[in-house]
């Protein structure tokens, strides 16, 4: 039994989790991880994993007195659908007790319709989520016993937000003052101008080095250049291109951006809150990717071949014809006099709703997405010269498309 229990679900933000749980218990309050899954190994949205101190079905709720949901948009949704989770909810919600959740997760509450009449927040764009509720853009949001928080980079807020309710807020000065927590400064965003048509971290194709070239080295070559596009993941890069941390970073996001700029919301500067939002969803499109990397083969002297299987997903085969049937509607809407004003103006009060409605559309595919039956691709990775290995830019762009079943479109 704990005074706190937070749940943890395949996908959930680590971040958003992991900090209530280091806050609360340095403010001497009980907390358990309890799991929703049918393991205690959880995998978060960035592949770390974490061990639940308990399944659901194992832990005593009888004494605690608040949940805790991390967010994460896959998390978010492994967490909403659990049936025995959900009527855990509405029981504490009835019982007047403390319903904290943060990022994506409010918006489970918020269907719930227990937010009716309150302040939340949530993260950027998901608020039509946050149903009956009145929305703020702050870090955290204290409303009678519910306490909603608007996104990773708030983690620290929303946690001394948890401790403010349990102990007061003396304690949660005290804490913060221990771990030198001086108030979170925001941060404007800015958008990267990015030339790729599909993904920039195709570079990495031509710019990786390593210190030996065998089909090991190939294999572990594909790995890294997939798992830093899909993944984020920069250490196996590494070892293939001499770069920072943050120059790795820095490719994965401009990779982002160019797939969200070129394939969903344009460059509009006027935008950029929405294409932040949409880029933030792509992440977890693509950190959702199942794929395996086989053994590689040598063909001849200076190439080898390396197959990966993977599972398609429907995502994008489900989004689009949706996203046809909304341009239909603006266009109909058009005609029948719904927007009014010059024909710039029109124009972009139908830009700005059909790029609104298109994000609802892509998260709704994307909480409905399917694996398809797996397939596989062969890579071939060339040596040149002696010290360096590559592939070519159009296998990588094709395997995107693939996996992503564009190519069913």
């Amino acid at each position: 039994m704990s005074e706190v229990c937070v749940f943890l679900a395949d996908g959930f933000e680590e971040i958003e989790g992991l900090t209530v749980v280091d806050v609360l218990r340095r403010a001497g309050i009980s907390v358990e991880t309890v799991s929703v899954m049918e393991k205690k190994k959880i995998t978060g949205s960035h592949k770390i994993l974490v061990k639940a101190d308990k399944k659901f079905e194992k832990a005593d709720f009888s004494e605690t007195k608040m949940l805790v949901l991390p967010g994460g948009l896959t998390g978010t949704r492994n967490l909403g659908a659990h049936k025995e989770l959900a009527k855990l909810i509405v029981q504490f919600a009835r019982e007047g007790k403390y319903l904290a959740a943060i990022c994506a997760a409010p918006t489970i509450l918020g269907g719930m319709g227990l937010l009716k009449g309150k302040k939340a927040t949530c993260y950027p764009s998901m608020e039509d989520g946050l149903v009956g509720a009145e929305t703020v853009a702050e870090g955290a949001v204290i409303d009678g016993n519910v306490i909603t928080g608007r996104g990773m980079g708030a983690s620290l807020d929303f946690a001394f937000a948890l401790v403010e309710v349990l102990r007061g807020r003396e304690k949660a000065d005290e804490i913060a003052k221990q771990i030198v927590y001086e108030g979170r400064k925001e941060m404007k965003g800015y958008k990267r101008r990015c030339l790729a048509v599909i993904m920039l971290i195709c570079v990495l194709a031509s710019g990786m080095t390593g210190c030996s070239q065998n089909a090991e080295d190939a294999s572990a070559y594909v790995q890294a250049d997939l798992d830093l596009i899909f993944q984020g993941e920069k250490e196996g890069a590494k070892q293939f291109i001499e770069a920072s941390d943050k120059e790795l970073e820095e490719m994965y996001e401009n990779g982002i951006t160019a797939f969200v700029e070129n394939y969903l919301t344009g460059t509009d500067d006027s935008q950029q809150t929405l294409t932040e939002s949409y880029a933030y969803l792509v992440k977890e499109i693509f950190r959702a990717m199942r794929y395996q990397v086989g053994e590689g083969k040598k063909k001849n002297g200076s190439i080898f071949e390396v197959e990966v299987q993977y599972e398609p997903v429907d995502v994008f085969t489900t989004f689009i014809p949706k996203l046809q049937q909304e341009t239909d509607r603006i266009e109909q809407a058009a005609k029948n006099g719904k927007y009014e004003g010059t024909d710039e103006e029109i124009q972009q009060a139908m830009m700005s709703e059909y790029l609104i409605n298109s994000y609802e559309l892509l998260k709704e595919s994307y909480i409905e997405m399917d694996y398809l039956e797996k397939e596989t691709y062969t890579f071939t990775v060339t040596k040149e010269g002696r010290d360096s290995l590559s592939m070519d830019e159009d296998e990588i762009n094709t395997f995107i498309v693939r996996i992503l079943a564009l190519d069913k479109l």
